[in-house]
């Protein structure tokens, strides 16, 4: 790669970022290529180089957080062996994420966004599809090791850990950061983790 292409690389990654904390303080009003140049500390013909408007940035937000769901699966695979720690340690990921990211149900659950966009409701569908498989791969090999109960269907038990995660930063979102998100997460999980234990 050049030195052109890394360094455009690099300042997309760097308006991304500045549009995603715009967000976070904001919201999506807060969100124009003028603030997320202030931010990074450019004139806004700069972001313009790099996107061609607003729709564009969102995108590539929209982009950095899906992304971030799948760098959580890659990460507990590599950090943890045993099938249950994994989806344990992925579940307070993805709680992080949002609690660092408070703007992230705004962006997901935006029926604006997607609306009249039906390449984004697509990319954003398959986003979360590719993380549900991401955890029922997860649950398949704790089935296949006899750790996790068989008769638990991966794709159903997946969409069931993402719905801890899911409703509860909406709650969040709703309540202006009053809804304990990581109280409700650790209390599910030790019902959702039972449900997936074999018999004794």
């Amino acid at each position: 790669m050049s030195r052109e292409r890394l360094d455009t690389a690099t300042r997309r990654r760097q308006i991304t970022a500045a549009a995603l904390e715009a967000v976070n303080r904001g919201g999506m009003r807060g969100v124009t290529l003028a603030a997320v140049a202030r931010r990074v500390g450019v004139v806004p013909s700069a972001c313009y180089r790099h996107f061609r408007g607003k729709q564009e940035l969102l995108d590539s937000v929209i982009e950095l957080l899906l992304g971030r769901m799948s760098g959580n699966v890659g990460r507990v695979r590599r950090r943890i062996s045993d099938p249950i720690e994994r989806l344990r340690l992925l579940l307070f990921l993805q709680v992080e994420m949002i609690l660092k990211n408070p703007g992230f149900p705004g962006i997901i659950f935006n029926g604006e966004l997607v609306l009249g966009n039906p390449e984004r409701r697509e990319r954003i569908y398959r986003g979360i599809m590719e993380f549900q498989e991401g955890i029922a791969g997860i649950i398949r090999e704790g089935q296949a090791a006899g750790l996790i109960r068989e008769d638990r269907d991966p794709e159903t038990a997946a969409l069931n850990l993402i719905g801890i995660v899911q409703p509860g930063a909406f709650l969040r979102h709703l309540s202006g950061g009053i809804f304990d998100l990581a109280g409700h997460a650790r209390r599910s999980w030790e019902v959702f983790s039972a449900s997936l234990r074999p018999p004794a």
